[in-house]
């Protein structure tokens, strides 16, 4: 199981999305089992069906590109960036928005994902 998610080359966290949810089964799938622990039929089921769906990323394109504006030329260049959290991960994602002559186009920058327990923030 270790050995499939690190599999997963994804430097600009494009499949974060994707992976996380793989990592967060894996920690919910061992958790206080020891290495050597089979795992209940239950959980084999989720793992193979997380897994059998990393078939649908092999199709998967990524221009080279933020955008097909160049900022050098681009009026107005603005970055944009999104994050979320839940008891289960913290994710974070950034879009470049470029506008030039009347065109605007938003392309995907960056995104991270983390999984592990999220700290509340507790208020007086």
């Amino acid at each position: 199981m270790l050995s499939t998610l690190n599999s997963i080359f994804d430097p600009m966290g494009i499949l974060s999305p994707f992976s996380i949810q793989g990592r967060i089964l894996l920690r919910e799938l061992t958790t206080g089992a020891s290495w050597d622990t089979p795992l209940p039929i239950s959980y084999q089921n989720k793992w193979n069906a997380w897994k059998a769906s990393l078939t649908s990323l092999k199709d998967m394109q990524i221009p080279r590109m933020f955008t097909p504006i160049s900022t050098s030329i681009a009026e107005d260049v603005q970055l944009h960036v999104y994050c979320d959290a839940s008891e289960l991960a913290v994710a974070a994602v950034a879009y470049m928005q470029t506008r030039s002559g009347g065109d605007s186009h938003i392309g995907f920058v960056m995104g991270r994902a983390k999984f592990g327990s999220v700290q509340r923030a507790h208020y007086p």
